[in-house]
């Protein structure tokens, strides 16, 4: 795959758009303080890369956002069509192959794994979410579920890039404050409980069985990209689940080839 190579991408809302491969200057947009700082630096790098739309998809209420042109509403955008771009963004520049070591959980040795990042699972928006985005709009959608034990009433809405830099900020305050920050940008209603404070408390009180029956909710509505695998230890033999990183590693030139073995 040469530089100048573009493909066109499908994203699993129906998005679709013409892409480039990255450059040098954005992948500063990831790497330096600043930028990690900014109200949305993924967003800046979707909109590098991002040439020309084809199809608005699911985004036709916005009228910001035209066939034929860029696209700079980024913090707008589904968190599953920004999931899929992070992988497409990749492979139009490096390849399908992704390499990468991860340790063993069971005996600590380095596993090195590659991954092809076409043959990723992509689930699209469910038929109940494009027909509630249709009478309103991806921001404004909410639908409702009754959970089983509580019984309370509840409001899901589709997660944006906006919410995601909400959940990534919480995340240097440990797991629960994200998983808390999650659910609050996923309930956009509960039955009493009108105000901020009101709403947390519902949070922190959800029993874990209406919590498991929120998340099948949410994976049933909602676009998705599968991005776990499951690897084999070649030392142990042992089997494990990872997630792929997508950290400052997986947009290197060096995770485009397999490790070379020092003599």
């Amino acid at each position: 795959m040469t530089h100048s190579d573009t493909i066109e991408v499908a994203c699993p809302s129906g998005l679709r758009g013409i892409i480039r491969p990255l450059v040098v200057g954005d992948i500063s947009t990831l790497t330096t303080n600043a930028n990690r700082r900014s109200a949305d630096p993924l967003g800046t790098l979707f909109r590098n890369v991002w040439l020309k739309t084809l199809d608005v998809g699911p985004y036709g209420a916005d009228s910001r956002i035209r066939e034929g042109e860029g696209l700079d509403l980024w913090e707008s955008v589904l968190v599953a069509d920004r999931a899929f771009l992070v992988f497409e963004s990749r492979r139009v520049t490096y390849g399908d192959d992704f390499y990468f070591t991860v340790p063993c959980r069971n005996c600590r040795a380095k596993i090195e794994w590659v991954v092809n990042l076409s043959e990723l699972e992509v689930s699209p928006l469910s038929e109940e979410a494009l027909e509630g985005i249709a009478s309103t709009s991806v921001k404004d959608a909410v639908f409702y579920r009754t959970l089983p034990r509580a019984g309370t009433q509840v409001g899901l809405r589709l997660l944006t890039g906006a919410h995601q830099r909400i959940v990534e900020k919480a995340h240097a305050e440990g797991p629960g404050a994200m998983q808390e920050a999650a659910l609050l940008c996923r309930l956009a209603h509960v039955d009493g409980a009108a105000s901020p404070g009101d709403r947390r408390k519902f949070v922190r009180g959800i029993g874990l069985t209406d919590l498991d029956f929120l998340r099948e909710e949410w994976e049933n509505l909602d676009a998705s990209v599968q991005d776990t695998i499951e690897i084999e230890c070649p030392s142990c033999d042992g089997e494990q689940e990872v997630s792929i990183p997508t950290d400052e590693r997986f947009f290197s030139p060096r995770s485009a080839h397999p490790k070379r073995t020092k003599r």
